[in-house]
C-alpha cells in the first residue's frame, strides 16, 4: 500500500535525478544547481527542510540558498540531520536559523511538522476573517 507522501517508485525517483553539470557557467562563474530534500506548502508557507547524515557538511553554496530561503516571510527552513537506513531517516538533530542544533528524534520533529502547520493555517484562517 502507498502511503500519501511516500515514494511510490524508488526506481523512478532515481532515474529521474539529472547531472546539471552541463549548466555549469549559466549563472556565473560560481553558482551551480542545488536541490531541496523536502518542501511542503500550506496556503502560500513553506516548509523546508534539508536532509544531512551525522557529520556531513551542507556545501556553502545550498548554505547560502537556504539562508536567503529562510529569510522570506513565508519560508520556514531547517536542517535536518540523522542516519538514513533504507531511505528512512532516524533523525538526531534538527537546525532551526536563529536557535542552532537541537537534539531530535521522529516524534519530535513530527512535532514541530505539526506545530508549523498549526501556526500557517491560522495564518490564512487570521487573514480570511480580516
Amino acid at each position: 500500500m502507498v502511503i500519501k507522501g511516500d515514494i511510490r517508485s524508488w526506481q523512478d525517483a532515481l532515474n529521474s535525478r539529472c547531472n546539471w553539470g552541463w549548466l555549469m557557467g549559466a549563472f556565473g562563474p560560481t553558482i551551480s544547481p542545488t536541490d531541496i530534500d523536502k518542501i511542503v506548502e500550506r496556503h502560500g508557507q513553506f516548509l523546508v527542510t534539508e536532509v544531512k547524515r551525522p557529520g556531513q557538511q551542507v556545501p556553502q553554496g545550498q548554505m547560502l540558498l537556504l539562508e536567503a530561503l529562510n529569510r522570506l516571510p513565508r519560508f520556514t527552513v531547517v536542517i535536518l540531520e540523522g542516519e538514513i537506513e533504507n531511505h528512512e531517516i532516524w533523525p538526531m538533530r534538527l537546525y532551526t536559523f536563529g536557535e542552532g542544533w537541537q537534539p531530535a528524534t521522529r516524534p519530535s520533529y513530527r512535532a514541530f511538522c505539526c506545530e508549523w502547520y498549526a501556526r500557517v493555517n491560522g495564518i490564512w484562517h487570521n487573514e480570511a476573517q480580516s
